[in-house]
């Protein structure tokens, strides 16, 4: 090697790191930022360069004070990276391995180096104790650079990119400087200025990183590439640690052995390589290892489910809800189109039921014992057709033919997992020139695929609950249509039983003729009511005491006789036939439960500003416990086969549907007070006019 190039590659190293501690001045600091050990570590590596030079061109240092010096520098790295460690949160033992490790290094060689200028019978270490501790100390500090890239804010990769790639080359130059000097005994002076020519160019990089710095933010991210070059060089290390370490046990141990011990030793490594770069399997298993435990994350996952729940909740025009699941998981991949598969209510087949965009002209099925979705239920994987057909016995020799199913040649099928059903599956088009899917990729589409599942099946079974609820409605609007027939068959059944005795009457006859024409219209009424599904009727402004009077005439048959007493007459809105029968529903269940020579009275009045309509009797009355738990409940009766049990509950539900309440007040023995309390009524004209 010529002596110009042995300057000029020192002189570049010196300048170079020179540039770097100018870069990291104060004025360019942002806040919290490692840089004060940085810049310790550059001008220390100017130190080294002019040591280096000094040692090859001209020998004024003593080289063993050289190796000192070198093996100084691998600390003084190592110690520059500590506060990067402690800003990302790393484990203790890491930190105190590179505050530790770097210092007490740095103290050793800077110690050993003073006291060898003072005493110069000390000896110097052998090269072969310095080689094996730089080999551990760069491998340590190889390891914790990548932790610390793996754990980097996406805000700071630009910087630490640069970094990354300027200390990690230091550190691997010293690697390969100390596996030499341990395999062959010394270091060739041929690889000493074109070390220090790599160290100038990784001061570059590292210049280039700090002019970012103040775009830094210590968080929690990853560089995938750094990540990748960086595990590549541990490796490497590794491998050359190992060899050189076997390599110096042969020349210490193997005497004349050494050449047989030499070539086993290059025919395993050799084995070891050819494995690694022809055994598809485990290369395979071994590259998916390290992306997952070492590569960064290519998505932002906050950005992802944003736009993930944005897509699948908001509604829009022209597409429903399956639409919008395919549609969401399309976009994670930039699928074009797709198409949802859903397993039918029988449960025995799976359909496709959704296309995006548009909808398909043939609706396929396939049956729940098929292969595909008995493999996508045992496994929960996702199906790549396209690789499917390169190396089906990644799949289990699954056999697909996706012409008959509708599907592209090459499409990609993720599964809906719901617990432990297979909900279906989405069907998505691979975009042109798209690349093979990674383990990030497909992990996020399962994960995505089960939070589509959950949203589908919770949407089902809310559409199963309102089917369910409108019968329910029905049901009970039936009821209460049974219980208003009942009291119109036994207003007809009275007037039957009293015909014979009162035919020749004409008094007797008109009103006959009033309760028959009215039972008529309350019928006709409720079929309506029943037909329509609406249980209100035609709400208007009535006067409460007519209602009253009107409900006592039609229960004045039966004893005792109820009495209306209006201190005032306030007005409601409600339907008229359907308030009526509600207050005399009230007044026949008084009757019920009150003798002959009993009293029933029906209160109309007011509470504050609120109508009300209390029906008073003096019957059998009912205890706290039957009030709290029974008298509401519906189809709950004391009367046997002669009740429904659906009044009490009726009257409450009607008032609450007018914006109203019910109170009872009842003791055994003692009677009861049934107490209707309408809406404010000024209210109510405020909110008509409103709407």
């Amino acid at each position: 090697m010529s002596v110009g190039f042995t300057d000029f590659a020192f002189a570049f190293c010196g300048l170079a790191f020179i540039a770097l501690a100018v870069s990291l001045r104060p004025g360019a600091m942002a806040m919290g930022l490692p840089r004060l050990r940085l810049r310790i570590a550059a001008l220390f590596t100017v130190l080294w360069a002019v040591a280096g030079w000094a040692v090859v061109s001209n020998g004024l240092i003593d080289a063993a004070l050289s190796r000192l010096l070198s093996y100084a520098l691998v600390g003084v790295w190592i110690w520059q990276l500590a506060p990067y460690a402690r800003a990302q949160g790393q484990p203790h033992l890491l930190l105190l391995g590179l505050e530790g490790a770097g210092a007490l290094t740095l103290v050793i060689a800077l110690g050993w180096m003073l006291a060898a200028a003072r005493v110069p019978a000390l000896p110097a270490p052998s090269l072969a104790v310095l080689s094996m501790l730089g080999l551990a100390l760069c491998a340590f500090g190889l390891f914790a650079l990548e932790q610390i890239h793996r754990n980097t804010h996406a805000g700071a990769l630009s910087a630490m990119r640069w970094l990354g790639l300027g200390v990690g080359g230091v550190l691997v130059a010293e690697l390969m400087i100390c596996a030499e000097a341990l395999l062959v005994g010394t270091i060739p002076e041929v690889l000493k200025p074109v070390r220090a020519l790599i160290h100038g160019l990784c001061a570059l990089a590292m210049v280039r990183g700090a002019r970012r710095m103040p775009e830094w933010q210590l968080g929690l991210s990853v560089s995938r590439h750094v990540a990748f070059y960086v595990g590549s060089i541990l490796l490497v290390g590794g491998y050359l640690v190992l060899m050189a370490l076997a390599g110096w046990l042969m020349l210490r141990y193997a005497g004349q052995w050494h050449p047989v011990a030499s070539v086993g030793f290059a025919l395993m490594a050799a084995l070891a390589l050819g494995l690694s770069l022809f055994s598809g399997g485990l290369f395979k298993r071994l590259k998916v290892l390290i992306s997952a435990h070492f590569y960064p994350h290519r998505y932002d996952y906050r950005v992802e489910w944003m736009r993930f729940t944005r897509t699948l909740s908001e509604p829009a025009p022209d597409t429903d809800v399956p639409q919008r699941a395919i549609r969401a998981l399309a976009q994670i991949i930039g699928s074009p189109s797709g198409s949802l598969w859903r397993r039918e209510p029988d449960g025995e087949r799976y359909v496709r039921a959704a296309d995006w965009p548009g909808q398909g002209e043939s609706s396929p099925s396939l049956s729940v014992n098929e292969p595909l979705p008995v493999y996508m239920l045992r496994t929960g994987w996702l199906v790549d057709l396209a690789e499917l057909a390169r190396k089906p016995d990644l799949y289990g020799n699954l056999c697909i033919d996706p012409q008959p199913l509708g599907m592209p040649a090459d499409a990609l099928l993720v599964p809906l997992l719901h617990i432990d059903q297979l909900y279906g599956w989405i069907v998505l088009h691979r975009a042109p020139r798209q690349g093979q899917l990674d383990f990030e990729d497909r992990d996020l589409l399962k994960v995505a695929g089960r939070h589509v599942a959950a949203h589908l099946a919770q949407l089902d079974v809310d559409a199963r609950l309102a089917e369910a609820h409108q019968f329910e409605t029905y049901n009970r609007m039936t009821a209460f249509v049974m219980h208003d027939l009942k009291n119109i068959a036994a207003q007809l059944r009275l007037i039957s039983q009293n015909a014979e005795r009162h035919r020749r009457n004409p008094e007797f006859v008109e009103d006959a003729f009033r309760t028959v024409a009215a039972a008529a219209a309350r019928m006709t009424k409720l079929i309506s009511q029943l037909a329509s599904g609406r249980e209100g009727g035609t709400l208007q402004t009535l006067d409460l005491a007519s209602c009253a009077e009107r409900a006592a005439l039609r229960c004045s048959g039966n004893a005792p006789v109820p009495q209306v007493v209006a201190e005032e007459r306030p007005s409601v809105f409600a339907d008229m036939e359907h308030l009526t029968a509600v207050i005399e529903h009230a007044i026949r269940n008084a009757q019920d439960a009150t003798p002959a020579g009993g009293e029933i009275r029906i209160e109309v009045g007011r509470r504050g500003q609120r109508p009300l309509l209390a029906v008073v009797d003096t019957g059998s009355g009912m205890d706290a416990r039957f009030l709290r738990e029974r008298l509401f409940r519906p189809f709950d009766t004391t009367k046997g086969s002669r009740g429904m049990g659906v009044g009490a509950f009726q009257i409450r539900e009607y008032l609450r549907s007018l914006g109203g309440e019910v109170e009872v007040q009842s003791e055994p023995g003692r009677g009861t007070r049934f107490t209707m309390i309408f809406a404010d009524q000024s209210i109510l004209s405020m909110d008509r006019k409103a709407g």
